[in-house]
């Protein structure tokens, strides 16, 4: 994103806009706080979706991509973090157990 955005333009929200970006792309690759940082990346490319959308796209659709990487966010904070993240390492793993349905001992 810094890499396509025009440098003339840098202002203080660009610069906290990219870093907290890019605090969240090395703690979904490293699998730290991941239903956090996407939700954070989710947030960001909604915000992406309201304000910005007269932006000229300088490589690709500015609005397909930012609704991708919503929803995208949005999946991977549902999904949680995978099993050799370092979440699971901290914290556990979470195993959904769901129980036998109930027989119908009147048939």
């Amino acid at each position: 994103m810094a890499y396509l955005m025009d440098s003339s333009k840098w202002r203080l929200g660009a610069i906290v806009a990219v870093s907290g970006l890019l605090l969240a792309g090395i703690s979904l690759a490293i699998g730290l706080f991941t239903p956090v940082a996407s939700l954070l990346v989710a947030a960001y490319h909604v915000l992406v979706l309201s304000f910005f959308s007269s932006v000229q796209p300088i490589v690709f659709d500015g609005k397909a991509v930012a609704l991708r990487m919503a929803i995208t966010g949005i999946a991977i904070a549902l999904l949680g973090p995978g099993a050799y993240s370092l979440d699971a390492y901290l914290f556990g793993r979470r195993e959904i157990v769901i129980p036998a349905a109930p027989q119908n001992r009147n048939s």
